[in-house]
């Protein structure tokens, strides 16, 4: 990696370090106002109908970002005009689809979950249109670009939320928050994008996205689906709402510090695109984000697990309290899951190859399948935690064992890193600071 790329991706990670965890603490104390505000039972209404609208990716997913961004070779309004058109129509589905089927919709749901139903479809579509120019970005690496507009968007959308909540919206005010930050962000990718629309639309383009990441992402989408955003919903069905709002809640807590593997996937999607095929590039980079989130996230996950039976009734209230052993299984989730979310990227990007995701994504789904609705039956939102966590446990350890054989990595590359690590953040912040300016 030249010295120039190097000084860019460390400004970038400081840029999103910055954005993503100002917001993150904006979003926590939002999030814990929202808590204290509405019912368990809102979130949890939320989540189950939030999986209707994911189930939609069944039919929309085949590969569109991944071909978009691996596919370097395409012009960028041929490759941007065919994306953007694809995600315009397919976005629509959803909203199409409630609305041809509004009058059977009336007599299985009641008039309030129809309109949920409804306002969700459409934030749906703006959020499948804001796609493209979000991928366009980060292929330009614009990062410092991304993160401004991010945070200043969730917190408008939080702000909104409270003010709906504070005069009696209830669950309306997490609709509102989410089209916010939805609708906002995805204008405001528009207006800072390079490209802005085009009419360029190219079958053999999308023949080739398609043949590249299609079916893999396809099915990869559904068993997702299972692995991801089924609990919530299965919670809902064999256990109450209040469950299923638990569980949702200590998700999403559980996975506030892996904040950090969203910053370094968009550090490292444009590099493992650049250097494709390049095992030791890949692998430089690979060791480097791995070693430097073991370091960050391991003591904050045990810190906020241990002292959860505290901070939890204090900061959201005593309604919460009997989530704080599901939050406690969670963490379990996050610390797996930082680690399993790099990997993918290895394999779209370093080595087109989205398979390996997909045949791990299979095992997944037979682990929730197999023990998700016995643990839910007998223990509810916490049987849910203790299978989801054992499942990405299960995910992580194997698909670690894969890459580190694909990049011929071994424990001494990641304990070479350690070492140099203090010489390495000396080095690069007083290249930052003592860089004369142009």
């Amino acid at each position: 990696m030249s010295n120039e790329l190097r000084a860019k991706v460390v400004k970038n990670f400081i840029s999103l370090s910055l954005g993503q965890y100002g917001g993150m603490l904006c979003n926590i104390g939002f999030s814990i106002w929202l808590s204290r505000l509405l019912a368990p039972r809102d979130f949890g209404l939320l989540a189950i109908t939030l999986f209707y609208l994911t189930f939609f990716n069944w039919f929309v997913e085949w590969g569109w970002e991944q071909g978009f961004m691996a596919h370097k070779e395409i012009p960028l309004n041929t490759a941007a005009s065919t994306h953007f058109w694809i995600r315009c129509t397919l976005g629509l589905l959803p909203l199409l689809t409630f609305s041809v089927a509004y009058p059977m919709l009336r007599i299985i749901c009641t008039s309030d979950k129809i309109t949920l139903l409804l306002m969700l479809a459409a934030i749906y579509w703006l959020e499948k249109i804001g796609l493209t120019y979000r991928t366009i970005l980060e292929k330009n690496y614009q990062l410092h670009t991304l993160a401004g507009l991010e945070f200043c968007t969730v917190v408008s959308s939080y702000i909104v939320a409270i003010i709906a909540a504070l005069n009696g919206l209830g669950i309306y005010s997490l609709v509102l928050q989410r089209l916010v930050e939805k609708g906002l962000i995805s204008l405001a990718y528009f207006l800072v994008s390079p490209w802005k629309i085009g009419f360029d639309f190219d079958l053999n383009v999308a023949k080739t996205f398609f043949k590249t990441f299609g079916i893999a992402t396809w099915l990869g989408g559904i068993f997702s689906l299972t692995i991801y955003d089924f609990m919530s919903f299965l919670i809902g069905m064999l256990s109450t709402t209040d469950q299923a709002g638990f569980y949702t809640k200590a998700f999403s807590m559980a996975t506030f510090p892996v904040m950090l593997t969203g910053i370094f996937g968009r550090l490292t999607v444009p590099l493992y695109t650049q250097y494709q095929f390049n095992v030791p590039e890949i692998r430089n980079i690979f060791v480097k984000t791995q070693a430097i989130k073991m370091i960050l996230l391991f003591p904050i996950q045990f810190l906020m697990a241990f002292y959860a039976h505290i901070w939890i009734p204090l900061l959201i209230g005593s309604q919460w309290v009997p989530m704080v052993p599901v939050y406690q299984v969670m963490t379990v989730y996050g610390i797996a899951r930082a680690f399993f979310d790099d990997v993918p990227a290895v394999y779209l990007y370093g080595f087109k190859n989205p398979w390996m995701l997909t045949r791990n994504q299979i095992l997944q789904s037979v682990v929730i399948v197999t023990l998700g609705p016995l643990l839910v039956y007998f223990f509810q939102a916490f049987g849910g935690a203790i299978a989801i966590s054992c499942m990405l446990v299960i995910a992580a350890t194997l698909f670690w064992k894969n890459i580190c054989t694909t990049l011929e990595c071994k424990t001494s590359n990641f304990m070479e890193f350690f070492i140099a690590l203090p010489a390495l953040t000396k080095s690069y912040l007083t290249e930052l600071i003592l860089k004369p300016k142009t």
